[in-house]
């Protein structure tokens, strides 16, 4: 998320742009494969056409992909549904488990923890 924050406060419009193409995409993919296996192959295989897509940069791209990912489930005005909440936690644990490049497994868990699809280790919720 620091990359792309980065270029959208230095006004890169071409980042929204980026943005909104991952999300179409995201789109086209859908639904996603009910098979654990068929999903990891599918992210696996799309990883190059959001580096290729979003900047033509492996970095921005993965960073992308991640953030998409996970935020394609979510709305501002309910969260997530409870099968969105389901599909999210499936992606969220396949790139947090499977070889994929540092950018995207370490990207992940950090935006799993804002959506708040995994605990923070460092929260600690205010008790009254």
């Amino acid at each position: 998320m620091i990359n792309t924050v980065a270029l959208l406060m230095t006004g890169d419009k071409s980042t929204v742009t980026y943005y909104t193409e991952a999300t179409r995409h995201w789109e086209e993919l859908s639904p996603l494969p009910d098979s654990d296996d068929e999903l990891k192959s599918l992210l696996n295989g799309e990883l190059h056409w959001f580096e290729q897509n979003c900047g033509n940069d492996r970095i921005l791209g993965a960073e992308m992909m991640v953030i998409t990912a996970i935020a394609q489930f979510y709305t501002t005005d309910g969260g997530f549904s409870d099968d969105a909440e389901k599909q999210a936690h499936r992606i969220y644990s396949i790139l947090a488990t499977t070889p994929f490049p540092l950018q995207v497994t370490g990207g992940i868990d950090k935006v799993a923890r804002y959506y708040g699809l995994i605990e923070d280790p460092c929260h600690k919720p205010y008790k009254i």
